[in-house]
């Protein structure tokens, strides 16, 4: 089976809008994120146990969304990365948990150290 690398690319700006910081990550295999939360130190994407084949919809015969199959039996990823230089010492973590579909957030926010994140996760 082949797995790909997907360079994933952001930058931090300040109020008059420069670039103040770049960062770079590379996330293993199929990459479907949607959408992202942002808390005062932190970036967090969640990488979505999916595969995309768009053959079907190349050739009109399905939907862009029908080309995607959910993998249940493997965890969703959830990538967390340190945005302050405070927290960037800490590094990137990826976490994982039970395989579910979150295609949009409602809010993200800390609490000590701990992050919390309103999304609605569908099982399938």
């Amino acid at each position: 089976m082949h797995t790909s690398m997907q360079a994933k690319y952001w930058s931090v700006l300040n109020a008059p809008e420069e670039i103040i910081s770049k960062q770079k990550h590379k996330v293993p295999g199929f990459c479907f994120i949607h959408d992202s939360v942002i808390t005062e130190n932190y970036c967090i994407f969640f990488q979505k146990p999916v595969n995309f084949n768009p053959m079907s919809f190349t050739l009109g015969i399905a939907s862009a969304g029908q080309c995607i199959k959910f993998k249940k039996n493997q965890p969703t990823k959830i990538i967390v990365i340190p945005r302050t230089p405070e927290t960037q010492p800490q590094g990137i973590k990826v976490l994982e948990t039970k395989a579910g579909f979150i295609s949009h957030h409602v809010n993200a926010f800390e609490i000590g150290n701990e992050i919390v994140i309103d999304s609605i996760c569908y099982e399938s």
